[in-house]
């Protein structure tokens, strides 16, 4: 039993929620870009209104979660360029710390 408890902490060592947000976040941009995508080429109109429902919820989705990130301080959109930049390049060597694991 210890064993398996050591595998899972090793595992979940800097998974944080954090992490998880991001990637909701980064899947939201996602799949509001495919669902776009797919509005614009629908040959229906009933297609394209489905499709653009789809989008809203994204767009939803994708605004709480940013939302949760700023109250949090894992985004900071108002934040200089350059201070965006090197917190993206450390958020970057972490999650390549994180792979090679």
């Amino acid at each position: 039993m210890a064993l398996f408890k050591n595998m899972m902490k090793e595992s979940m060592d800097g998974f944080n929620d954090r992490v998880i947000a991001m990637n909701m976040l980064s899947g939201a941009k996602g799949g509001a870009i495919t669902y776009l995508m797919a509005a614009l080429e629908a040959s229906t109109p009933e297609v394209k209104r489905m499709y653009s429902e789809y989008i809203t919820q994204y767009l939803m989705a994708h605004q709480n979660i940013t939302e949760l990130c700023i109250k949090y301080g894992w985004y900071k959109p108002y934040e200089q360029p350059d201070t965006q930049l090197a917190q993206a390049y450390s958020f970057s060597k972490e999650a390549v710390r994180l792979e090679a694991h």
